[in-house]
């Protein structure tokens, strides 16, 4: 099967490469080096923050490009025209017509997780061959990887629940649109929308209606009507075009019919919940509810976490692009790092070209060959017997999905598919690598951030604070600092203290603690894996306007008192929408309690975790924070962000699992205003650190 067809006809895909590899072609052509033998390899040299693994997928499209490619009359003719190749001599124009690749390709299959460092796919073929095929197969190979790996943190955090790929409309072209379709199939997804992959990769396919379609009827239970009786047996209903509760109920009058309700707008964890009490009141317990509309994987992963009574999850922005990660210029490059090319987004990629006499790289990672130019395919055989992971399950079982910790199972996109790999055996996958911390922020964006913040137009000039009013949200680290039971407190034990024989002061001391406590932060992977470590956190997570949520009333009236979506939609009403990416600072009164540790805490007793009392916050409000509302961070005054009986720490868990940092025992928040304030949280920058240490501040308005 063609799915090259937007190259056009194989003599054209000649032309599917960077210029430089033309004409270093030509260069080694004039050196005498035509024969000469290269190997290249493609490899990813570094995983961005929060990322853990790659799934490799591309290949099929990669060696359906090395068994076609060729030079046609009016490629030669069109490159001859070229005025950098006016010296080329005739025998180069005779070698690319009579151009074929010869060369030989080793590779991991399809759907493993891979790491940075360990080559993807390796090309063995005359130098010539190998430089004119790696544009085309780093294009291929890069984006398709990208996709499987969105689609596999997707499948991870939909914690078993299906996910399904909406990206046709915002791939970066149609072309784009049907191989990201099938790479996230790859990654684990049941099915696409996209109707011209379903039909060339035989996947499932997915679909509803739009808010056109309930718009173009005169009433919304006419186009229920109207749909329903087209598609009797897979009518998904789109119920939020105007009210959703009131068109989940007119859904569910149609009864057995409704197969399903779509959700594409507002808060998905209140508005499943609600839909789910409807559709089970009218005896539809099977139908199930669809959840889409800019959804990532940490807002799937809090949806999850809190329990949301979501089936499927359509991903489409977050799936078919790199929204949150998008390309980074490179450092400086080495000698050997020049040889590397491409790009996978924050993750540098690369062919790396490399003068053997033979066998394969040596390392963990092996590979049996097909010799694409003759088309011999590697030797079928029981899996096993290569080492390779265990086939997929079938497709639409949304199980099938890879993690992070290498349970991932390599899925195919079709038995097509299969016939195109390469053959791999894998002993023993290497320790995924931790990436480096994110690039800091420049003090000309935290100080412009600091003054729009504050409604003050960005100077010029380094930043002045000589007319703000700070404010230290921070209790001081001692020996009566609070910390969970059975934590180590604080100590510090002095070095020196007095005159040197220099004659000079000098003090210096050692201390030592638990990440967690005091004024400390909770970094995400604290209570969720393959989250943000301490040193991973971005700055622009720990500045940003600060909301302020008072729950001092009811935490008087109750010390186990939660935060809850109702107070967050009270303070709404009184104060105005919580934007997107606030940090939200909970204002429970409990700091004026901090130096009674037995009030503070409900217990002054080492390890008695039993009788822990004090506020925090409702997992609902956490869920309905990260996703209705998407802050960046979150922060309360007291010893945590679960109230004190908590056992399950279901807060901490639906947070966290949204890469959202907990700022915990925080101080001063009663002369914050509820909205205005810009806060700023330094931690202790503790490299793979859980928490760490929080000197917290305000600048008011």
């Amino acid at each position: 099967m063609r799915t090259l067809a937007p190259l056009g006809e194989p003599g054209r895909y000649g032309l599917a490469t960077d210029l430089y590899e033309l004409t270093m072609g030509a260069a080694y052509f004039q050196a005498g080096m035509a024969s000469a033998i290269g190997t290249f390899e493609l490899f990813v040299r570094q995983l961005p923050p929060h990322r853990k693994f790659l799934v490799l997928a591309g290949l099929e499209q990669a060696v359906e490009f090395l068994l076609a490619v060729r030079f046609d009359g009016h490629s030669i003719d069109y490159l001859r025209a070229l005025p950098v190749f006016s010296h080329a001599g005739p025998g180069f124009w005779e070698y690319l017509a009579a151009f074929r690749f010869r060369g030989d390709v080793h590779a991991i299959p399809e759907g493993t997780v891979v790491f940075a460092g360990e080559p993807l796919l390796q090309v063995r073929a005359p130098i010539i061959e190998a430089q004119l095929v790696e544009t085309f197969l780093l294009a291929t190979v890069d984006h398709q990887t990208l996709i499987a790996t969105k689609a596999a943190r997707l499948v991870e955090a939909a914690a078993g629940k299906g996910v399904i790929d909406f990206g046709a409309r915002r791939a970066h072209g149609f072309h784009a649109a049907l191989l990201e379709a099938r790479a996230a199939l790859i990654g684990g997804c049941l099915g696409t929308s996209n109707v011209l992959a379903g039909q060339t990769f035989d996947v499932p396919l997915y679909g509803t209606a739009a808010h056109s379609f309930t718009m173009a009827f005169a009433h919304e239970m006419d186009a229920f009507r109207a749909f329903a009786r087209t598609f009797p047996e897979h009518a998904i209903l789109l119920i939020d075009t105007y009210d959703t509760l009131e068109g989940a109920r007119r859904a569910a009058s149609l009864g057995p019919a409704v197969r399903g309700v779509r959700l594409d707008s507002g808060d998905l964890l209140t508005l499943s919940r609600a839909v789910r009490q409807i559709l089970d009141a009218a005896g539809l317990e099977r139908t199930q509810i669809v959840a889409s509309g800019d959804l990532n994987e940490e807002r799937v992963a809090a949806l999850s976490a809190a329990g949301a009574p979501i089936d499927l999850y359509g991903v489409g922005t977050d799936l078919a692009t790199s929204r949150d990660r998008r390309g980074r210029r490179r450092a400086p490059r080495g000698p050997e790092a020049r040889r590397g090319k491409g790009d996978v987004p924050r993750a540098e990629a690369g062919l790396s070209p490399r003068r053997t006499r033979g066998t394969p790289p040596r390392g963990r990672r092996r590979a049996r060959h097909r010799n694409a130019g003759r088309g011999a395919a590697a030797r079928p055989g029981d899996p096993d017997r290569y080492g390779m992971s265990r086939p997929a399950r079938a497709l639409g079982d949304p199980r099938a999905g890879p993690g992070a910790d290498r349970r991932a199972t390599s899925r195919r996109a079709s038995a097509r598919g299969r016939r195109c790999l390469s053959r791999a055996y894998h002993a023993g996958a290497p320790r995924a690598r931790r990436a480096p911390p994110p690039g800091a922020m420049t003090m000309r964006h935290w100080t412009r951030g600091i003054l729009l913040a504050l409604g003050v137009a960005a100077p010029t000039a380094a930043l002045d604070l000589a007319g703000a009013r700070l404010v230290d949200l921070t209790h001081s680290f001692d020996s009566r600092t609070i910390y969970w039971p059975t934590a180590r407190h604080f100590t510090l034990e002095p070095v020196a203290h007095g005159m040197t024989e220099g004659g000079y002061w000098y003090a210096a001391n050692d201390f030592c603690a638990a990440e967690h406590g005091g004024t400390h932060l909770d970094a995400p992977i604290h209570f969720a894996a393959d989250r943000w470590t301490a040193d991973e956190i971005p700055l622009e997570r720990l500045v940003g306007a600060a909301v302020v949520v008072d729950i001092t009333a009811k935490a008087a009236r109750d010390r186990d008192a939660l935060l809850t979506v109702a107070d967050l939609e009270a303070f709404e009403r009184r104060a105005g929408r919580i934007p997107d990416g606030a940090i939200v600072l909970v204002r429970s009164g409990w700091d004026r309690y901090w130096d009674d540790p037995a009030r503070y805490l409900g217990t002054a007793v080492p390890r008695d975790t039993a009788h822990l009392h004090f506020p925090g916050v409702g997992p609902d409000a956490a869920a309905w924070l990260t996703t209705a509302r998407q802050v960046h961070a979150i922060g309360i005054d007291t010893a945590s962000i679960d109230r004190g009986p908590s056992r399950d720490f279901l807060a901490h868990r639906v947070l966290t699992n949204a890469n959202v940092p907990i700022f915990e025992n925080l101080a001063g928040l009663t002369v914050l205003p509820p909205t205005g304030a810009v806060f700023i949280g330094l931690p202790m920058k503790i490299g793979g650190g859980s928490g760490g240490p929080l000197r917290a501040v305000a600048i008011l308005p």
